[in-house]
């Protein structure tokens, strides 16, 4: 497959470091960074094909894609942004920090969502047990009750 032109050198403009590469073995994108440890060279017949590239360029793995999915630049430059570790100022502690931050807004979404359904739930419990027994059940304000008319 082949990479839209252009893909390399506008996700380069946001990480020099980072390369998209088609992998014919695995039949694959592969976003790759560029390593620290610098280019190995090793028996090409001892390592599985793109370990071997990744070894001889000196990069790593970061993520796979299928081959159909390739993230269009952009919005793969957005997901990086969001995600990136690597970045200056980015440290595990912050994004940890981040992502708890997230989570609890969740939990609190769906803790007072639970609420809301426990209540109303509760309610029409409530209405119907009144109303089985015979009772009357109505709500200040409605059919003229609560001096309301």
């Amino acid at each position: 497959m082949i990479l839209p032109r252009g893909y390399n050198r506008r996700l380069q403009r946001r990480d020099r470091l980072l390369r998209m590469r088609w992998s014919p073995r695995r039949e694959c994108w592969l976003l790759e960074r560029k390593a620290t440890f610098g280019r190995m060279d090793r028996d090409p017949a001892t390592l599985p094909y793109d370990t071997y590239v990744q070894l001889r360029d000196g990069y790593h793995e970061l993520w796979t894609y299928p081959p159909r999915a390739l993230p269009p630049v952009d919005a793969l430059v957005r997901q990086l942004d969001r995600a990136d570790t690597w970045r200056p100022g980015v440290t595990a502690d912050r994004m940890a920090d981040r992502l708890d931050q997230r989570d609890d807004a969740e939990e609190a979404r769906l803790d007072a969502w639970g609420r809301s359904m426990t209540e109303d739930i509760a309610s029409d419990v409530y209405d119907d047990v009144v109303w089985a027994r015979g009772e009357r059940a109505v709500v200040p304000g409605e059919f003229g009750a609560g001096g309301g008319g």
